[in-house]
């Protein structure tokens, strides 16, 4: 156990400065083999101080001092201070006042006399640098502290209170503010405890007829205002840190405490002379070691740290601990379109090229076959082809069957034919090819359709061996990699060669679409089959058992069977006004596929998902500090039920995620209530789809707003009262 806590600090005099090394005991009895064995260890390890202090309790001073005369532990001690180390005992007492102070050697240097406070300063400020006090940001993010105000750091006493001396040693420099007569104790945090405790040892250890002083926390900024005070003339409030006072003028003026009863243990800020402070961090001529600059907090409204781009993160509580991801509910802009997104719907709208998978990796599943017959998609090919396909190539490696019809175009357009082509599972076919073929001529790596370029990555590897003095020419027909980065990175990876020239990377048309994720499609299917849908009407029966044969279909895409409509037969479709997309494709629904408008959704979400965060809060991202939610605002402002359910399917469940904001989800509840209720018109045709998106619990309600969300309808369709019954009767046990 350590029994004494240990500091050291230069302090100047009139003469030249000298060394102070400050043993302070703090356990209830004096162990004088550990006490000199502490001092010897920090001697040793160090250099000899120019004066030693031994800070005692008052009882135990005679003790102390006694102990350098006999032969015994702190003989041997001044023997290994070889006579050039000043040696005193100080003593304090109950009410932290010096009562004692014995020279017991003495060295070449004049005493320094240093002061009980000023000692106090020295060693909590020391064992504050020490133990890291501070909590401190970075430049992407900050705190909004309890009374909030905002800030780049802030104190948290409790990362000082790591050992029992080192508390005792704050105790013994509290005592002067615990005024006799004191009946009880208030805190602003439970790290105040133990220092409490500590208080009352030492008060009992030196005054038998001590009185045991109760303590309690009212919890700072979040419970000073209703604390059931009591005895507030016979009480001492003690607050674990501060920079402003503005706790303490709280108690004062609202709670009618005196100013004398309130005391700060830590305090860095301006005003100090006008606190009861146990310990300035402030550097001065006397705690040279201190802070020189105070902790800078500002006012919500006009925290610079905010406009520079930096995200706040909110302490909550007594104990500064730092809140769970706090909400940024999201409005969708139409600024928040991928770049071009608009043009490229233009041309790749109502063709069926886009469509949904249930089944394995691909979510976001390119029909090929139309893909390649498009003469759109076939035109901006040939375009890419004149400007990236070298003149003399060798070989064509097709990644997958799906890929080998777009190199065989490839083949046909750019070399007439005469272009071999090859499977990347067969490489051995192509290192015979290559070979074969005169000089290090280029070979095209193909795919139709690549997400996250693993597959490009793999073939990469293969041909370094296979061709590795060949010029490669990678050609994308549809790339959907997660993010603007991610391509980035894949592009680096494949162009890198040890030739003269870089290797080749290019996309004919680009989207930006999440892939790792759960299939919401998937989970509707595994929620329908629950066997309380098998006791509904028969009506509903009928419209479910449908729903999910098309769901079982795994092998073709959903195209437009994507969304179900509150009816169970309409197909859903997006109406004028839609600002992501060009009029063309909202003059007819023909014109467009509810696959369509999924892939616009998804893309503008993942857009937000992937928006650098500085200088622009409106961020799709969630981590431990912040969670971004998308504002239940938009289902209001995209009143489309296609749209709606678009949102409802595109969005990750983190993003629908209500169920701990209060604020947020009655908001989403009296929406969707209103859809619920409107459902048997136009206003009301996606309510199966916030049906659906609550029963597979991709959308979360507070339980209350929950309950309301799922009250009993009155003339609704019979597909959405079957899916209101089963929802109501499964989440009742959540």
């Amino acid at each position: 156990m350590i029994e004494n806590f240990l500091f050291r600090f230069q302090r100047g005099t009139d003469g030249p400065g000298i060394d102070v090394l400050v043993a302070f005991v703090g356990s209830p009895r004096v162990n004088l083999a550990a006490l000199r064995s502490s001092v010897e260890d920090e001697v040793v390890n160090g250099l000899r101080p120019d004066e030693l202090l031994l800070l005692v309790r008052a009882p135990h001073c005679q003790q102390v001092v006694e102990a350098f005369k006999d032969q015994g532990d702190l003989v041997v001690l001044l023997e290994r201070l070889g006579g050039r180390t000043n040696v005193v005992v100080v003593a304090y007492g109950a009410q932290g006042q010096e009562e004692a102070r014995v020279k017991v050697a003495s060295g070449p240097t004049a005493a320094s006399d240093v002061s009980l406070r000023e000692i106090a300063r020295r060693g909590i400020t020391s064992l504050f640098r020490d133990r890291h006090g501070f909590v401190q940001s970075t430049g992407s993010y900050h705190f909004e502290n309890p009374s909030k105000h905002h800030t780049s750091r802030f104190i948290r006493l409790s990362n000082i209170l790591a050992r029992q001396a080192e508390i005792a040693f704050i105790a013994a420099c509290s005592l002067r503010f615990v005024k006799e007569g004191t009946s009880r104790i208030y805190i602003d945090t439970p790290a105040l405890y133990p220092i409490v405790a500590s208080v009352n040892e030492q008060l009992a250890s030196m005054s038998p007829s001590h009185q045991f002083i109760p303590c309690d926390n009212f919890q700072s900024y979040d419970g000073y205002a209703t604390y059931p005070f009591a005895n507030i003339d016979e009480s001492t409030v003690l607050i674990s840190a501060s920079s402003s006072g503005g706790l303490a003028a709280k108690l004062t003026a609202e709670r009618q405490f005196d100013s004398s009863r309130i005391a700060h243990i830590l305090y860095l800020g301006d005003g100090a002379e006008q606190q009861n402070v146990v310990c300035d961090l402030r550097a001065d001529e006397a705690n040279p070691d201190g802070y020189a600059d105070a902790r800078e907090v500002y006012d919500a409204d006009t925290c610079p740290l905010c406009r520079s781009g930096s995200k706040f993160i909110r302490l909550q509580g007594d104990q500064f601990d730092i809140a769970g991801p706090q909400p940024l509910a999201v409005i969708l802009r139409k600024t928040d379109a991928p770049k071009g997104h608009m043009a490229q719907m233009n041309w790749l709208g109502g063709k069926g090229i886009l469509g949904v998978g249930r089944s394995g990796a691909r979510l976001y599943d390119i029909q090929v076959p139309r893909l390649l017959e498009d003469e759109d998609f076939k035109e901006r090919a040939r375009y890419f082809a004149e400007r990236y396909l070298p003149g003399r190539a060798c070989a064509a490696v097709y990644l997958d069957p799906p890929s080998k019809d777009f190199a065989k175009w490839i083949s046909t357009f750019g070399y007439g034919n005469s272009l071999a082509l090859f499977d990347a599972a067969d490489p051995d076919a192509l290192k015979r090819h290559v070979a074969a073929a005169s000089g290090n001529r280029a070979v095209l790596v193909v795919g139709a359709v690549i997400g996250s370029g693993r597959a490009l990555q793999n073939v990469s590897r293969a041909l370094r061996n296979v061709c590795p003095d060949s010029p490669l020419i990678y050609i994308a027909g549809f790339a959907k990699p997660e993010s603007e980065s991610h391509w980035d990175v894949l592009t680096k990876n494949l162009v890198e060669t040890r030739s003269y020239a870089r290797h080749g990377l290019v996309a004919v048309e680009h989207m930006n679409l999440l892939e790792r994720r759960e299939n919401p499609w998937t989970a509707e299917g595994a929620w329908l089959g629950d066997p309380a849908f098998g006791k509904l009407g028969e009506d509903a029966r009928t419209i479910i058992s449908k729903r999910r044969e098309i769901l079982r279909l795994a092998s073709a895409p959903l195209v437009n069977t994507l969304f179900l409509a509150a009816d169970g037969s309409t197909i859903l479709k997006a109406q004028k006004g839609f600002v992501f997309w060009p009029e063309k494709l909202l003059k007819k629904a023909e014109a467009h596929t509810q696959a369509d408008i999924f892939y616009t959704v998804s893309a503008v979400l993942q857009t937000l998902r992937c928006k650098p965060e500085v200088g622009d809060s409106r961020v799709l991202r969630t981590n431990w500090f912040q969670q971004t939610i998308l504002d239940p605002e938009n289902f209001g402002r995209f009143n489309d039920g296609a749209i709606q359910a678009a949102l409802l399917r595109a969005a990750l469940p983190s993003e629908l995620d209500y169920s701990g904001h209060p604020v947020v989800s009655d908001d989403a509840t009296r929406l969707i209530r209103r859809v619920l209720e409107s459902s048997a018109g136009t206003r009301g045709e996606a309510a199966a789809e916030f049906l659906i998106a609550i029963g597979c619990q991709r959308l979360r309600l507070t339980p209350a707003d929950r309950q309301k969300v799922l009250a009993p309808l009155n003339d609704v369709p019979a597909l959405v009262e079957a899916l209101r019954s089963v929802c109501a009767s499964q989440l009742s046990k959540a």
